[in-house]
């Protein structure tokens, strides 16, 4: 029996993938958490997690850390990345931190099947693009200088991601469940790390590291 964990804080989405999961495997156990807390619970206290799906925008909740546990309390689950924002800014960034997929929650049901039909076999899912993408990473990397976005934390780069779509603090803050201020502190700490005093240097040098 496959034991499948769902760590989201929308119930409508650790339902729909239950859902979906049903048609896709007959036989699992299902373990659902809304926030980091929960998470680390059944964590502790399940064996031998085949599948790990983690949502990016959970408020006070740091990714990179919960994908640290997983690997140490879950080594031979397989981690999806479930999130709203684009692969063209976070896949890249998660999958160097060892995860074995990243979907969209924008994307068709097709692709979230495949995705978690090749994960509960024990493979890996990434998109055609993110493969040509990860290619030719690995082509530059001898010659290409260091990426200074690597420096930024998981929630200073989502939201940048956020920054880059036009959106504004409050509008990142409503999305992320986190104050205002403290949209504005990670703003600031962004342009500080990179040198930059704008939105559009920011896009400009990312574009640069990106391309």
């Amino acid at each position: 029996m496959k034991k499948i964990l769902i760590v989201d804080d929308h119930g409508i989405i650790r339902t729909g993938l239950k859902i979906i999961l049903k048609e896709i495997i007959f036989n699992f156990e299902f373990f659902e958490a809304s926030n980091k807390e929960e998470a680390i619970e059944i964590l502790k206290k399940t064996n031998d997690l085949d599948l790990i799906v983690l949502d990016v925008n959970i408020p006070d909740y740091s990714c990179e850390r919960m994908i640290e546990s997983c690997k140490i309390r879950a080594p031979k689950a397989k981690i999806m990345i479930l999130t709203m924002n684009s692969e063209s800014m976070m896949a890249r960034r998660f999958y160097k931190l060892g995860v074995d997929a990243f979907v969209n929650k924008g994307s068709d049901e097709h692709q979230l099947k495949k995705a978690l039909t090749e994960l509960i076999n024990n493979k890996r899912y990434f998109s055609p693009d993110l493969l040509v993408q990860l290619a030719n990473d690995t082509f530059y990397s001898s010659t290409s200088p260091i990426n200074p976005f690597e420096s930024l934390s998981t929630r200073e780069f989502e939201v940048m991601c956020y920054l880059f779509e036009g959106k504004n603090i409050q509008e990142i803050s409503y999305i992320l469940s986190i104050h205002p201020s403290s949209i504005g502190t990670y703003k600031s700490r962004i342009f500080d790390k990179m040198k930059v005093e704008n939105v559009i240097e920011l896009y400009d040098l990312f574009n640069a590291h990106n391309k």
